[in-house]
């Protein structure tokens, strides 16, 4: 199982309440299960331990959007604000043999960076 490390960072200019935040999302793309067939409904989530994934700086909450994709094509993306991230995926469309589960990540509100550090995974399909 790969750790999940969420690391936030914000600043604040009290002069003119500009927020920029600024964390690194660190773990691995994950698919549950990882062997499967067409049709099968598997879970896709960043592989680790549940905590949360969000921060509020000045009433405004910050999280990272999740964005799941399969050989570079995005199929789910995760509004969820807490780790794992997770959301169900209908498999579909996949040839028989490996693929790879990548996770691309981006900001819920406009002064937020999100450093991507989550590794690929594979997923196998199966007749």
């Amino acid at each position: 199982m790969m750790l999940v490390i969420v690391l936030w960072t914000a600043f604040t200019v009290a002069s003119c309440e500009k927020i920029e935040f600024s964390t690194s999302l660190i773990g691995q793309a994950k698919a549950t299960p990882s062997t499967v067939k067409n049709g099968d409904v598997i879970k896709l989530s960043v592989g680790g331990i549940s905590d949360s994934g969000s921060t509020t700086i000045n009433g405004k909450e910050y999280y990272p959007i999740v964005h799941y994709l399969i050989d570079g094509k995005e199929v789910a993306v995760s509004n969820g604000k807490t780790l794992p991230f997770e959301v169900s995926y209908t498999v579909e469309g996949l040839s028989v043999g490996k693929h790879t589960l990548s996770a691309n990540i981006t900001p819920s509100l406009k002064g937020a960076e999100f450093e991507n550090k989550v590794s690929n995974s594979e997923i196998t399909v199966v007749q």
